[in-house]
């Protein structure tokens, strides 16, 4: 009777062993966002919670206490691997992610980008993101049709080597100079809105004298709209911002805030859960998903506010 125990358990052993790698079932999909500071970050969340519900699956997902932080991020994927998630989306802090992707891979473990890449050297099945740079220049012409040929801008940037962000600000740089606006300013704000408000106080004076400003991230946005509302009777320039929040609808409600460059985290967070949770063996290797963007300005504030709230 033991005897035959045992050669069930053998037989059972050499089954599991032999499993190939990519038949690894997803049944714990991890996300892991850059940070958890921005709305944004948190609709991506919202967004894989409710594709992990319609498709069955156990959900978890973690973020680095201070957004660019690679180490932690890092400790977080091996955290969830060990805690037995077979599927990952990941929004990669830099290029070194790709390490541990390549090691997921082995495993037979996939893995999603989204928000952004790592200038073309992914490791991960796909990429869902918008097109950063179009969504750049889309910036600029909205800027150039409100302030007209030969009219001055500051494009704020967020920090370098985040290549969302780098590519919105090479869009908008790259169009801006193609519709005649003279750049003036040119500087980096920092990670974080604290960052931003901190950066952008101390040259105030330089951004009131300029027709325009993009800033291309939702810190950036709101330290910007922070420092100039310190004196709401001065002269206000033409701003165009990035990603959306409450604070950031009333700045556009008020007239402080002209528009601002939405994506969709809540489809960037669904669609990439919905990705490897399917049987990765059909799918190309490499897919790149582009969501679109929307320009909001007051105009158009109440019905994206109201298609919001539905999601």
């Amino acid at each position: 009777m033991k005897d035959r125990y045992r050669i069930k358990f053998f037989f059972a052993t050499i089954i599991i062993i032999f499993i190939p790698f990519s038949q690894v079932k997803a049944d714990c999909v991890a996300v892991i966002p850059a940070g958890w500071q921005h709305v944004f970050w948190r609709q991506v969340v919202q967004g894989a919670r409710q594709a992990a519900k319609d498709h069955h699956v156990a959900f978890k997902y973690r973020a680095p206490t201070q957004e660019g932080r690679v180490i932690a991020q890092k400790r977080i994927i091996e955290e969830f691997r060990k805690e037995g998630c077979h599927a990952f989306v990941i929004a990669p802090v830099d290029i070194s992610i790709n390490e541990d992707v390549a090691a997921l891979k082995k495993l037979g473990i996939p893995s999603v980008y989204v928000d952004r890449g790592t200038d073309g050297q992914d490791q991960a099945r796909a990429i869902i993101a918008t097109d950063n740079y179009m969504a750049g220049r889309r910036a600029a012409q909205q800027l150039a049709k409100r302030i007209g040929r030969g009219g001055t801008v500051a494009i704020l940037r967020m920090r370098k080597g985040v290549t969302s962000t780098s590519a919105r600000e090479k869009g908008f740089v790259e169009a801006a100079e193609e519709a005649g606006l003279k750049i003036e300013l040119d500087t980096y704000l920092g990670l974080t809105t604290g960052d931003a408000m901190r950066t952008s106080r101390r040259i105030i004076s330089r951004l009131r004298k300029v027709d325009g400003i993009f800033t291309p991230n939702e810190s950036t946005t709101q330290g910007v709209l922070i420092s100039l509302s310190q004196k709401p009777d001065l002269p206000r320039p033409i701003h165009i911002g990035f990603d959306f929040n409450e604070n950031i609808a009333q700045a556009i409600d008020n007239g402080f805030l002209y528009a601002t460059i939405v994506q969709d985290p809540y489809q960037m967070g669904y669609q990439g859960v919905e990705l490897v949770t399917q049987d990765h063996e059909i799918l190309p290797k490499q897919r790149k998903i582009m969501i679109p963007i929307s320009i909001v300005t007051k105009e158009k504030l109440s019905e994206f506010r109201s298609t919001s709230d539905h999601k």
